[in-house]
């Protein structure tokens, strides 16, 4: 336990760290995509990793519905938190 003296300094071991669940919190609120309305109105999936639009093999994630854009946002977050860590 750590103890603290009048100067705010800290002496003694400190608390031991749960680190599994500190991994999955920081898993579980990383959110990689984005559904993003783009400057000419039409949506878009957006990677806040690469500062990239997020793509699927061969195709863009671009001039998409609200609907569509919300719904493969979520699956691709879904898709990005299962994912191994040494993956991301």
């Amino acid at each position: 336990m750590l103890e603290e003296n009048p100067a705010g300094q800290f002496r003694g071991q400190p608390p031991k760290k749960n680190y599994a669940a500190e991994y999955l919190e920081r898993r579980m609120s990383a959110m990689q995509f984005t559904a993003f309305l783009d400057p000419c109105d039409q949506w878009m999936v957006y990677d806040l990793f690469s500062d990239l639009p997020a793509e699927l093999p061969g195709r863009l994630l671009l001039g998409l519905t609200q609907n569509d854009a919300e719904q493969l946002t979520e699956q691709a977050n879904m898709e990005f938190v299962l994912m191994p860590a040494e993956y991301n």
